[in-house]
């Protein structure tokens, strides 16, 4: 195969490749200037016609827009959606713990363990924005609530490890509460003992972040 029609002459280039659906994925190197040598631009050519993607040193700038956007977080404004945000968390977390109520009383103990999980998890991620901390896209925030323990409400100080072991630890049965494994199906590997002790603890995280979160803020 030969190279794209519109490349710069005397510059290095990669064949079209074929992608899924009958379209070409193109990479080549443009030259023509030191800020821009070696600098890869790609496109896809499909059905619909000609997209063209930022080229590398997007990811400079999506870094960029992400600090600028922790920075926003510090004013009054952003404090505030930060702080709804956080509020609609802990809400949701408490309805949750009734839908809890319900699938323990159906006896479906790893649903138990699955909805508990969800349940630490939103109050967890509830406090962090509360305080300010935008909490990272993962299921367990038992780090970052350790690492942020000097942002959280001061009368939380004694209960961060209990919090952050909760987090931890329904973590583990997320995936396999729900999903199983080939030598394992979930009704039958999760026991009432494992509802009761997930349940406790969703109950109590709830419970201890509760009135941190929802309390109107002083002036």
């Amino acid at each position: 195969m030969g190279c794209e029609a519109g490349d710069v002459a005397g510059t290095p280039c990669r064949p079209a490749l074929r992608a899924p659906g009958g379209g070409r994925s193109v990479q080549r190197f443009v030259g023509g200037g030191r800020a821009r040598r070696g600098r890869v631009v790609r496109s896809r050519v499909d059905a619909v016609g000609l997209a063209r993607t930022r080229p590398s040193g997007h990811g400079r700038w999506a870094a960029r827009a992400t600090r600028r956007a922790r920075a926003a977080l510090l004013d009054g404004g952003g404090l505030m959606r930060n702080r709804t945000l956080a509020a609609d968390y802990v809400r949701r977390a408490a309805v949750r713990l009734r839908a809890i109520d319900v699938l323990y009383e159906a006896e479906s103990w790893a649903d138990v363990v699955r909805e508990s999980q969800e349940v630490v998890e939103l109050a967890l991620k509830g406090l962090l924005r509360a305080a300010g901390v935008d909490p990272p896209r993962v299921h367990d925030v038992a780090e970052v609530l350790e690492a942020e323990r000097s942002r959280l409400p001061a009368a939380l100080a004694p209960d961060v490890e209990r919090l952050a072991a909760a987090s931890r630890d329904l973590r583990r049965d997320r995936e396999l509460a729900f999903y199983g494994a080939e030598d394992l199906t979930p009704s039958d590997f999760y026991r009432e003992s494992d509802a009761a002790e997930a349940r406790a603890a969703a109950r109590r995280v709830v419970e201890l972040v509760r009135p941190h979160v929802l309390a109107e803020p002083s002036d």
